[in-house]
């Protein structure tokens, strides 16, 4: 089983690296989706991915664009319209079936795409798939494409850094994030980096990024919820605010609408950190009616929900790191030289 904090920065790291790699294009003009009160049926509960080229979902007459790489889940279908829910942060909303592929079978869906006209985009795409099914080694090789094809992809640098936090090779990730800020410095990349420096116990060096992250887009909510985090459980009590994270976690959870598992999740840990709770008990119940029956983060938020309940605040400690290899992939001189061909 997992640990709380490696499965944490596993499913936030994920989403946080792929988000730049798909820009969103303008909400679609079609008509109105299906209504949520339509019962569900056939692939409900399923975990799917969007399409590469679908660039949003429905939601009645708006449309909510799509930033990159998501995990869904199928919460209702009609006819050939499906309703999705994100596994982390995001909106629900509809969308056509023929848009989606199981997650299962995302990776032989792209490699056919990959072999009709391959492409950095594609590549990166199905690294990041990879890395949510744990293939690693195959995700790096990705990477390496992606890199061959157009070494100025600064995302790529950003997945690859997800890629190696998640093997425990922290010093090659904390290169791998350089490179792609050097590259192309945004919300995205400096929120994957405060992720890592948590891992790596440089607790102020992950705030000053996640508050670089919220600096550079207001409007995004992992930056917000990183920064909550840190400040609610951190095992080092000089970086803990109590009230700050509470603060921090209700802004995120406003812009998800108070609908995502991890934003609330972190709204519990920090009112159990100012001894409110009731109030955390109330949030971790909460995050769970939002978290999967089958996820991944399920004994963890349970567990924490117990301590709660106990009167006790909640602290994490990181993940150790693996024993430096001499055979990583890391950014070298050759990519800079090429950081404008994008």
């Amino acid at each position: 089983m997992r640990g709380f904090v490696a499965e944490r920065v596993r499913i936030m790291s994920l989403l946080l690296a792929a988000l730049l790699a798909f820009p969103a294009a303008a909400a679609s003009q079609k008509s109105k989706g299906p209504t949520a009160t339509e019962k569900a049926k056939g692939r409900v509960g399923e975990r799917v991915v969007l399409k590469p080229w679908v660039s949003s979902l429905k939601s009645g007459n708006h449309g909510i664009a799509v930033k990159g790489f998501q995990v869904y889940r199928v919460r209702m279908e009609k006819g050939s319209m499906l309703l999705l829910a994100p596994e982390d942060v995001g909106l629900s909303g509809w969308v056509g079936e023929d848009d989606v592929v199981a997650l299962d079978e995302a990776v032989d869906y792209l490699t056919r795409e990959i072999e009709r006209q391959p492409s950095a985009r594609l590549y990166n795409f199905r690294a990041t798939v990879r890395i949510e099914l744990d293939d690693f080694e195959d995700a790096l090789k990705d990477c390496d494409e992606v890199v061959r094809l157009d070494p100025g992809y600064a995302v790529i640098y950003s997945v690859r850094g997800v890629i190696l936090n998640r093997m425990g090779r922290y010093d090659e990730a904390l290169a791998s994030f350089g490179e792609s800020i050097r590259l192309e410095p945004n919300a995205i990349t400096h929120a994957n980096r405060g992720f890592l420096r948590v891992q790596m116990k440089d607790y102020k060096g992950a705030i000053d990024d996640f508050t670089e992250a919220i600096r550079r887009d207001r409007k995004e909510s992992v930056g917000l919820a990183g920064r909550a985090w840190v400040r609610a459980t951190c095992p080092d009590a000089k970086f803990r605010d109590g009230p700050r994270a509470v603060d921090g976690a209700k802004a995120a959870c406003e812009l998800t609408e108070w609908k995502s598992a991890f934003c609330l999740d972190v709204l519990a840990e920090a009112t159990a950190e100012v001894g409110d709770f009731k109030a955390a008990v109330k949030w971790e119940k909460k995050a769970l009616e939002y978290e999967p029956k089958d996820g991944g983060r399920r004994t963890d938020m349970e567990k924490r929900l117990a301590l709660f309940q106990s009167g006790k605040p909640y602290r994490y400690e990181p993940k150790p790191r693996a024993k430096p290899s001499v055979d990583a992939p890391k950014p070298g001189p050759e990519t800079k030289e090429s950081a404008g061909s994008k």
